[in-house]
């Protein structure tokens, strides 16, 4: 298995990230979430959500900052997100927090 990215169809600037087949979501936290556990699965449909960070890189050089860890099945962004670098990890093991799945490239140069 390795690490890739994958375009949304009819957007190359927006990827998604894998490791192989399992598709990794970026950890974006609890920050104004008042309770994690809900009645109903509408109860935070009037909060707005946080922008997700951008990726200041093109498609070619993106998964040259993205690292593992060292924990199984996690990743780093470096130097790559802005306003800040996330976590990544396998979507299926991602709960009660914000996370996004698609990342939008500005492909801008690089620093």
């Amino acid at each position: 298995m390795k690490l890739h990215a994958e375009p949304l169809p009819g957007a190359t600037n927006t990827i998604a990230l894998l490791y192989g087949p399992i598709v990794l979501a970026g950890e974006l936290g609890t920050n104004d979430l008042p309770n994690l556990y809900v009645k109903n699965q509408t109860e935070f449909a009037g909060r707005r959500a946080p922008p997700a960070p951008v990726f200041a890189a093109s498609q070619d050089s993106l998964l040259k900052h993205v690292r593992a860890t060292g924990q199984p099945l996690t990743f780093r962004t470096e130097n790559l997100g802005q306003p800040s670098d996330v976590t990544l990890i396998p979507l299926y093991q991602l709960h009660k927090q914000r996370y996004s799945v698609y990342w939008n490239l500005t492909g801008e140069p690089e620093k």
